[in-house]
C-alpha cells in the first residue's frame, strides 16, 4: 500500500458484514492460523453481524457444507466454480468434479445465497486456449443458473502487461481491460439482470460502468491501488 494513504481506525463497537471471504478453506500442512471455528467466533465477538463465504469448486463447497453442520448462525455461502478452478483442475478429474458441482447447484438452489465466485482470470490463464476455456465455462454457468433469481459473485482479473499471449499478441484478451470487457459482453449476451452483480473484482476504471448498472456491489480492500 502506498505510504501516503492513511487508513483511519474503525469506530469503536462498529458492526459490520463480510460479504466475501473464504471460511473454511483448504489449509496447507503446518498451517498456524486459528481454527475455522475460532476465526468465526472471533469475527462475531468483534462486531461481525453476518458472514458470507464464497466457494470456488466442489472441494471448498464440501468443506463449507461440513462447516455448516455445526449450525453456525448468521453464516451463508455462495456456490462457485472459479476461473482458477477452470485453469488448474487436473484434466483427469475435471469432468467428474464439474458434474458433482453442477448436480449440487441444480438440486439445492434454496441452500446458497448466490452464484460465485465465477468469472474470468487472465492472470492465471495466460494462453488464448486457457482463456477461451474460462469463457466457455463461464457461459455454461450462466446458462445453467440464469433463471435461479440469484446474484452473481464475479471474479474478474485482467492480464498484466507481461502476461499477454505472445502467440496471439493482438488478441483482445491481451488488452489491459480484456477480461473486464469480455465479462460485460457475456453478461449482455445472456441478458443477466443488472441487479444481479453483487461482488466485483475489476482492476480498472471500467468499474463505473458496473456501478451505473448494478444495484449491489462490493469492492476489494485493495481498490485504492487500482485507480
Amino acid at each position: 500500500m502506498p505510504k501516503n494513504i492513511i487508513i483511519p481506525e474503525p469506530e469503536d463497537n462498529l458492526k459490520f458484514v463480510d460479504v466475501h471471504c473464504h471460511l473454511p478453506f483448504p489449509r496447507p500442512r503446518g498451517d498456524r492460523l486459528p481454527s475455522n471455528r475460532e476465526q468465526y467466533l472471533n469475527y462475531s465477538k468483534l462486531g461481525g453481524k453476518f458472514l458470507i463465504t464464497s466457494t470456488i469448486d466442489i472441494h471448498t463447497l464440501n468443506l463449507t457444507l461440513d462447516f455448516l453442520k455445526e449450525k453456525y448462525k448468521n453464516y451463508g455461502f455462495t456456490c462457485g466454480w472459479a476461473p482458477q478452478t477452470v485453469t488448474y483442475t487436473p484434466k483427469d478429474k475435471y469432468d467428474t468434479e464439474w458434474k458433482k458441482w453442477v448436480d449440487y447447484v441444480k438440486n439445492n438452489n434454496g441452500e446458497f445465497l448466490a452464484i460465485g465466485e465465477v468469472g474470468l482470470d487472465f492472470h492465471h490463464a495466460k494462453t488464448l486456449d486457457k482463456r477461451n476455456k474460462q469463457v466457455e465455462v463461464f457461459k455454461k454457468i450462466l446458462e445453467l443458473t440464469k433463471d435461479f433469481d440469484k446474484p452473481y459473485v464475479l471474479h474478474v482479473r485482467n492480464a498484466a502487461e507481461h502476461e499477454f499471449d505472445r502467440t496471439h499478441p493482438k488478441h483482445r484478451f491481451n488488452k489491459k481491460d480484456g477480461a473486464n470487457k469480455e465479462i460485460l459482453s457475456i453478461l449482455k449476451e445472456f441478458d443477466i439482470p443488472q441487479k444481479s452483480n453483487l461482488a466485483l473484482f475489476f482492476r480498472t476504471r471500467i468499474l463505473w460502468k458496473i456501478f451505473s448498472q448494478s444495484r449491489f456491489y462490493s469492492i476489494s480492500t485493495e481498490f485504492s491501488l487500482w485507480i
